[in-house]
């Protein structure tokens, strides 16, 4: 199983962990745990992942629109230049 450091204000993912115990040493080390949380993936993306929410973008290519999640990163972003050079 996996389990995720996610901001508590925002629900935003930070990062994964293959098991419950790297992710509770990583939080206590570089993380404050009163900004920060660990779950489990599967609850997160259930019960935060709703929370983030969706944006709409224009493809820079085509010109359409198409909804992302508010926490795509950039390379990810296909409204980037970004996205398009790699």
């Amino acid at each position: 199983m996996t389990f995720v450091i996610y901001n508590r204000k925002t629900f935003f993912h930070v990062k994964s962990f293959r098991t419950e115990r790297g992710a509770k040493i990583a939080l206590s080390r570089k993380y404050d745990k009163n900004e920060f949380a660990v779950t489990s993936a599967l609850n997160w993306k259930k019960e935060f992942e709703p929370k983030i929410g969706y944006k709409e973008v224009t493809v820079l290519t085509t010109g359409k629109k198409v909804m992302i999640r508010k926490d795509t990163p950039r390379c990810c972003d296909p409204s980037s230049e970004l996205y398009w050079s790699m």
